[in-house]
């Protein structure tokens, strides 16, 4: 039941991001959304990254399109004159956690 409502609000998220590129707020939640997911392990883990020192890690597949959505969302955010250090926080958290 939660697995598939975090997977229906990723969807209409996207969706949003897709509508309105340029909207802050709508990537904030995305990433913010896929942030959650990982951590409640609603998608299975299984694409594999290159980690720095070359060895292959079990990346879960919420986790880049989060730190993607945060890199978009300090964008959108500085030129709108957004408080985005809770989005540079969350980056920085999600970078040291599961790059090397």
């Amino acid at each position: 039941h939660r697995p598939q409502l975090f997977l229906q609000v990723l969807r209409y998220y996207e969706e949003a991001i897709l509508l309105d590129p340029d909207n802050y707020k709508a990537w904030h939640m995305w990433a913010l959304t896929n942030v959650r997911a990982a951590e409640e392990h609603v998608v299975p883990a299984g694409i594999v990254a290159s980690g720095a020192s070359g060895a292959a890690t079990k990346l879960h597949p919420c986790v880049v399109p989060a730190i993607e959505g945060f890199f978009r969302s300090i964008s959108l955010g500085r030129r709108g004159g957004v408080d985005i250090l809770q989005d540079i926080l969350r980056l920085l958290s999600l970078w040291f956690s599961h790059f090397e």
